[in-house]
């Protein structure tokens, strides 16, 4: 008899936004603290119209800036070169959530299409799930990071850590991790002074019961 499956997909989407935004740099620890990762103070726009928790918001976010910030560091393995870590970063910005991306995240999510969609300003990495039982939502944050996360070890980049055309067109996969660790957008004209874009990003699940 065939079995009923839960299809649980998760998207999450990644913009930049003009914020005087906190950076990590080479020296600060390799875990953000609640003194300097943001968290609800942080999150720009309205969460209230999709039905994610605050925590759900806060457990994507840290996971996010953990692993930028150990990235930054020179922590994390390059799979690219054998005992080889990536390069120090000269700065990378902390991420911020934003509920407006959210919004646009949950909008995509609810079509169940399983694609990433081309949305001007934004990229985006989705993960599916496919089990007979539920799952903890917090699980397939962490799992889906996880999984994105470990492409870097696993397939590695270049050491000039430059997402050009051959890395896009890679073998082994690496287009999930670079949406988590590198800037898409160039810097727009116009900012006032001491402004700067900062990274943002947010979360959307969608279930789905189906035959499998």
């Amino acid at each position: 008899m065939p079995q009923r499956m839960l299809h649980i997909t998760l998207l999450v989407l990644y913009g930049i936004l003009f914020h005087l935004g906190h950076s990590i740099t080479s020296d600060q620890p390799s875990t953000t603290t609640a003194k300097d990762s943001p968290t609800t103070s942080a999150m720009h726009g309205k969460c209230s119209l999709t039905p994610f928790s605050t925590e759900l918001r806060n457990s994507a976010l840290f996971s996010h800036n953990h692993f930028r910030s150990l990235v930054a560091r020179g922590l994390e393995e390059n799979g690219k070169y054998v005992g080889v870590n990536a390069p120090v970063a000269a700065r990378m910005n902390l991420m911020y959530y934003d509920c407006t991306a959210e919004y646009f995240a949950y909008d995509h999510v609810k079509t169940c299409d399983k694609k990433v969609s081309p949305r001007e300003g934004y990229k985006e990495n989705i993960h599916i799930f496919e089990t007979a039982t539920p799952l903890d939502e917090t699980f397939v944050i962490q799992r889906a990071i996880y999984v994105w996360a470990s492409e870097l070890g696993k397939n590695g980049i270049p050491l000039v850590m430059r997402f050009t055309p051959e890395v896009r067109q890679y073998k082994k996969k690496v287009n999930s991790v670079t949406k988590m660790v590198w800037k898409y957008f160039a810097q727009k004209r116009g900012l006032a002074i001491g402004q700067r874009l900062a990274p943002v990003l947010a979360i959307a699940f969608m279930s789905k019961v189906g035959i499998h």
